[in-house]
C-alpha cells in the first residue's frame, strides 16, 4: 500500500468509517512503515485536542450582555417580528 493511500484511509479509520478489510490492510502497512505510524500518532493527538472542551469559560452573564449590546445596536428586540 502506498503511504498516500494509507494516510487517506487513516482519516476514515479514525472516524470509524473504514470497512474491516481495509482496516486490516491499513494495519499491515503501518506495522512496517514508521512514517505512517508517526502520521497516525499525530492525527490521534490532533483528534484528542479537538475533542477536549475549550479551556475558557465565559463569565456569568457574558452571553446576556453580548446579546443586549447586539439588540441595542440593531434596534431589534427579542420576539419582534421581522419585516423582511
Amino acid at each position: 500500500m502506498l503511504c498516500s493511500v494509507a494516510r487517506e484511509l487513516m482519516s476514515l479509520d479514525l472516524d470509524g468509517e473504514l470497512p474491516p478489510a481495509q482496516v486490516a490492510d491499513l494495519r499491515i502497512h503501518m506495522q512496517g512503515c514508521l512514517a505512517c505510524q508517526q502520521y497516525r500518532d499525530a492525527m490521534e493527538r490532533v483528534a484528542m485536542l479537538l475533542a477536549e472542551p475549550a479551556g475558557a469559560v465565559p463569565p456569568a452573564g457574558f452571553v446576556g450582555r453580548v446579546m443586549g449590546r447586539i439588540q441595542d445596536k440593531s434596534g431589534i428586540t427579542e420576539g419582534q417580528p421581522c419585516e423582511g
